[in-house]
């Protein structure tokens, strides 16, 4: 049977994983079943509307095209000097695209008579940009070719405009190409006889400055002489003794610096730098005390482990390790002492005769230093004529070689002079024969389809993932692995189920899917696990108001008496009483009088219509009787009621709402949650579920209560199939009179019929 009418646990019980720990972020099946209307309502309203402006906003129109070939492979196309750099052919194209979409040639279309006279172009106030939105312009990819179109939504005008803009433009280019060459080619000779005449100038002064040279040069650059070589090694040499001089001093400063800090600390701390207290470990003095001292604690280890803390060689041997203890630490210190003094006086030593190679060193950079500014002086005029005549040579060579490069584009240019047109007419205008063409109008339609499905799709979603109402048993799955005993369908769906008293349906409706569903939850309770000899008291409750609690005790009490069982209902939902108003009863003595004044049970329970059904209801001191739902008192009305009954039903207030539920929970048998589909959510029931698990109640499964039809699911088949039954039994008659299927449902597969 389908999963809005089932009954049996779900979840690892019946091999599907707990969705609780795997839960998927959104599920697709539930997402249809329970959003379909408002997706399809959501789509058509959005759909409609974008359609109808989609139609009216994109009519059909004819479109006008034509082919212009470009050749790529002319000279002054491909290299096209703009500041020594070179056009791309793409970067071409483009303008071109943009020179005949452009202002300047669509204006001149305009003032031809022909499109001038075109019906309604005439009558618009901006026909330029009228005109521009019709005329497109766009590469073909992969080749020479530009395809420019006109659509318009008359056949004639696409074919007139696109005419008068390919004639427009082809008179442009070839005007242009014939003007830039003439004046480019007149250009180009006078900068040429400029440029020769400026390189015979430059050359005529290099040779008057190489015939001046008084000092010998090679390949650009001075000659220079072994002296110079041997100046600069010297004074390289001699600098770097220097910095290593200087180093050394800075270094023995610190050195120096360093002792004389530890000199003024006091002597009886170590001094690790630079081997102060090797110096002193190895001190014949230190050595022999520290040998002492060591048999000295040996012995005194040896005397305590043997004689009493006050023996006199115990005291004797702890004076001697003190004494030895004081000599050395005095021996250390003048060791110590006498090692700092003996390194400050070697880093003395070493500092005076670094200072005087550093003054030696100095003096020779000094002396090297005037021989080589005086050679350098002498070698730099020479220099200074040799950069002169570099440079006149580079500036020769500029100009060489911008010489060759004009007389190679005069050259290109007088063969272009008897070359073909660089721009050709491929494709002459073309209409397509038929009518208008409406693929921008699919597209845009396509693109609202799109949309509207997207957007229904996604607000269908969002509802999934923030609406957390339990509406099914699938989301009770998600939350627990709890079974569920029953799903009883809400009223308006199970037809048969017509009784007015809503809380006897087992007993009015005995027939009826209802009553069915309610007979499911006695398995449990008739039929108790190992752990139970016998489900005696049953508590019935709900996260919250309203999800249908005392409906479920009050029928589970008919079921159990109608299986010849002696049923107490009490009713505890003590601040809102309401199982004897149900039986049209008027409210009297009942549990608070037997808790709180001792009187007894049998005295006030009360039978109504039903047979083995006997109510006790809160009594006339309710708020008297919260206070005492966990004591020894209740304990034993609970014990009293088990022996005098088969079974003892509670109705308790919403455990969310109020403790009474879970005082109660660890006193009975087992409890039953009712969670009413649409009211409770999974959080609510989670955290139900949560709270008697903290007190240790024996939780026997979930009735889920107002189960309704979903689109896609099979709840009003299943409710036809279970009524089958009674309709082959009487002929069809009774089906015809009680069942009133839905036509959606005529179409869905047949599914299990759940047993009666």
């Amino acid at each position: 049977m389908s999963w809005e009418f089932s009954t049996g646990p779900v979840g690892p019980e019946r091999g599907v994983p707990h969705a609780a720990a795997h839960a998927p972020f959104i599920d697709i099946k539930r997402l249809f079943q329970l959003r379909t209307p408002l997706m399809v309502a959501v789509f058509f309203l959005l759909a409609i509307p974008g359609l109808i402006a989609a139609w009216y906003l994109s009519p059909g129109k004819y479109t006008a095209t034509a082919e212009l070939r470009f050749l790529a492979t002319t000279p002054r196309v491909m290299e096209v000097q703009r500041g020594g750099r070179e056009t791309p052919y793409a970067t071409f194209l483009r303008t071109q695209i943009n020179v005949i979409t452009g202002n300047s040639i669509l204006a001149e279309v305009l003032e031809r008579p022909s499109v001038r006279n075109l019906p309604g172009l005439s009558e618009l106030e901006a026909p330029l940009e009228a005109l521009k939105t019709v005329v497109t312009a766009e590469v073909q990819r992969s080749s020479e070719l530009v395809t420019v179109s006109c659509s318009t939504r008359d056949r004639e005008s696409a074919e007139t405009i696109l005419s008068e803009v390919i004639d427009v433009y082809l008179e442009f280019a070839l005007k242009e190409e014939a003007t830039t060459g003439g004046e480019r080619l007149n250009i180009l000779v006078k900068e040429r006889d400029a440029k020769q005449t400026e390189l015979d100038l430059l050359l005529a002064r290099i040779a008057d400055l190489q015939s001046q040279m008084s000092v010998p040069a090679a390949g650009g650059a001075i000659l220079q002489s072994d002296e110079a070589d041997l100046y600069r090694e010297n004074l390289v040499r001699e600098e770097l003794r220097l910095a290593e001089a200087n180093a050394l001093i800075e270094e023995l400063t610190a050195s120096i610096d360093s002792v004389k800090e530890y000199e003024k600390q006091s002597p009886n701390e170590p001094a690790f730098l630079f081997g102060v207290e090797d110096r002193v470990n190895a001190d014949p003095r230190v050595v022999g005390l520290r040998n002492e001292l060591a048999s000295a604690e040996a012995e005194f280890a040896l005397r305590s482990a043997q004689l009493a803390p006050q023996a006199p060689q115990r005291r004797i041997a702890q004076r001697n390790v003190s004494s030895l203890q004081a000599s050395l630490a005095r021996i250390e210190r003048q060791a110590r002492t006498s090692a700092l003094r003996a390194v400050r006086a070697e880093f003395e030593h070493k500092h005076e005769a670094t200072r005087v190679e550093a003054e030696e060193a100095a003096a020779q950079v000094s002396r090297f230093t005037s021989l080589l500014a005086e050679y350098d002086q002498h070698v730099q005029d020479a220099a200074k004529e040799l950069a002169e005549i570099e440079k006149l040579k580079t500036q020769a060579d500029e100009v060489q070689s911008l010489l060759r490069n004009i007389r190679r584009e005069i050259t290109e240019i007088s063969l272009e002079s008897n070359a073909p047109a660089r721009v050709k007419l491929a494709s002459p205008v073309y209409v397509s024969p038929g009518g208008p063409s409406h693929s921008k109008r699919k597209k845009l339609m396509l693109l609202v389809l799109i949309a509207a499905g997207g957007t229904s799709l996604g607000l269908g979603i969002l509802l999934e993932r923030t609406d957390q109402r339990v509406l099914s048993p699938l989301d009770i799955s998600m939350v627990t692995e709890m079974p569920i005993l029953a799903a009883i369908p809400h009223a308006s769906e199970d037809r048969m189920a017509n009784s007015d008293q809503i809380h006897s349906l087992t007993v009015d409706c005995p027939n009826s899917t209802s009553a069915d569903e309610f007979r499911r939850v006695l398995s449990r309770i008739l039929y108790p696990s190992h752990d139970f000899a016998k489900m005696g008291t049953v508590l019935v409750t709900s996260p919250i108001q309203g999800d249908g609690k005392t409906v479920v005790a009050c029928n589970l009490a008919n079921a159990l008496a109608e299986a010849n069982r002696r049923v107490l209902l009490v009713d505890l939902s003590v601040r809102r009483p309401n199982i004897e108003a149900r039986f049209k009863m008027e409210p009297a003595a009942g549990l608070s009088e037997v808790v709180l004044d001792g009187e007894s049970p049998e005295t006030l329970v009360r039978s109504q219509s039903s047979d083995n059904v006997w109510i006790l209801g809160p009594g006339m001191n309710p708020d008297e009787l919260v206070g005492k739902l966990g004591s020894g008192e209740m304990v034993r009305f609970l014990e009293k009621a088990e022996q005098e009954f088969d079974h003892v039903i509670i109705d308790t207030p919403p455990l969310l709402l109020f403790s009474d539920a879970q005082l109660l929970a660890p006193l009975v048998n087992g409890v039953v949650v009712v969670a009413g589909v649409g009211i409770s959510n999974m959080g609510m029931i989670k955290r139900c579920l949560s709270e008697l698990k903290q007190v240790r109640a024996n939780v026997l499964g979930i009735v889920l209560n107002g189960l309704r039809g979903t689109p896609g699911g099979y709840l009003h088949r299943n409710l036809q199939l279970h009524y089958d039954a009674f309709s082959e039994r009487e002929g069809g008659a009774f089906a015809r009179k009680m069942i009133e299927v839905d036509p959606k449902d005529s179409a869905e597969p047949p599914r299990e019929t759940p047993s009666a």
